[in-house]
């Protein structure tokens, strides 16, 4: 019933100068705009222009910029490349801000979701992750603004400790060994070592003394 719906409003959608504004959140290759809307209103060939003016995400959405795209005349496929392109070499500083506002990059061959939905049903979006920035890397030509990744500073700050102290726990109960080790040998030698001193100092007193050591 909804495709059906969006078949017939897409396919006689005729906007104003022929360019159809779209507001969003994402740039979601598997979307119902990118899958069913978009191959009607390029098949009617009323849309001539496609201008995507990006929000932010609730609770507080606010237009963040906007992206122009030019419709490739009867070619749907055509259009979703040049979509794709007109985000895809988006200026570094515009990069930044999407990715300030939480906008949600999905593109199955780039990597995961950049900022799935928080909560769906307020559409609220997740924070930005390490993931996050990773996608945006993968996906956006110029990302030099961009954080830098930290995944792996954060798995040494985080592994570093822990192997810190059980080397420090080894080292710790090695030498209480060796320490007991000895307590235990001395203890032993005391009741079992005989030692035989000889005294040399005169020939008159010439003897042997056994102790027990």
């Amino acid at each position: 019933m909804f495709n059906a719906a969006t078949i017939i409003y897409c396919s006689d959608m005729k906007p104003g100068g022929g360019t159809l504004q779209v507001y969003t959140n994402q740039l979601k290759s598997t979307s119902a705009f990118f899958g069913v809307e978009l191959n009607q209103f390029v098949k009617a060939g009323h849309v001539k222009k496609i201008e995507f003016i990006v929000l932010s995400p609730p609770p507080t959405v606010e237009k963040v910029m906007v992206v122009k795209v030019p419709v490739v005349e009867g070619d749907a496929d055509a259009t979703r490349v040049a979509v794709r392109a007109a985000f895809k070499e988006l200026a570094s500083n515009e990069v930044n801000e999407l990715y300030k506002n939480h906008f949600n990059i999905f593109i199955p061959d780039i990597g995961p979701e950049s900022h799935p939905f928080d909560n769906p049903s307020t559409g609220t979006r997740k924070e930005s992750t390490p993931l996050s920035a990773d996608t945006y890397r993968s996906f956006f030509k110029n990302t030099d603004l961009l954080p830098k990744n930290r995944v792996n500073l954060k798995v040494a700050a985080f592994s570093g400790p822990d192997k810190f102290d059980f080397h420090l726990l080894g080292t710790s109960a090695l030498f209480l060994i060796v320490i007991a080790y000895h307590i235990l040998k001395n203890i032993m030698t005391r009741k079992t070592e005989l030692n035989i001193v000889f005294n040399m100092e005169s020939t008159s007193g010439q003897h042997t003394e056994f102790e027990v050591i």
